[in-house]
């Protein structure tokens, strides 16, 4: 922990990982709304063209903030050169896994379409299914 710039207070001690995990993805200070209910997003520098804010509608803006959210399960390490996946010189540097001595901790998939059906749907699919005898007035008929 240190000690925010300009005070020496106790209130002012800041964690040094809060800047690095806890920083938005837009800054909050810039945002405002104008009068027709639009968001105002000002750049912190100008543009070539002087452009120096953006208006967008809400909805506008909601997509181009969820096009800043990374996909699910994605791989967010990008490697390059001898580390790349294609490069022709990595077998040579990365140690090679030996799979047969290795056991997964894990299976490859958490669960099974039967499990997750009796987990969501109470359905047993192991279960034989059980029809209703004829009854004896439907035979008649």
């Amino acid at each position: 922990m240190r000690p925010a710039s300009g005070t020496g207070s106790k209130n002012s001690v800041v964690p040094l990982f809060q800047g690095a995990i806890t920083r938005p993805a837009i800054a909050n200070e810039r945002l405002s709304t104008n009068e027709r209910g639009q968001i105002v997003y000002k750049f912190k520098q100008p543009f070539r063209d002087g452009t120096t804010h953006i208006v967008l509608d809400p909805l506008d803006f909601i997509a181009r903030l969820a096009a800043l959210v990374p996909r699910p399960r994605l791989n967010l390490t990008r490697f390059h050169g001898v580390f790349a996946p294609n490069c022709r010189h990595r077998e040579s540097v990365v140690p090679k896994r030996n799979h047969d001595e290795e056991k997964p901790d894990k299976p490859l998939a958490p669960m099974t379409w039967k499990q997750r059906l009796k987990r969501v749907f109470a359905i047993d699919p192991n279960a034989a299914r059980s029809r209703p005898a004829p009854s004896a007035a439907a035979s008649c008929a």
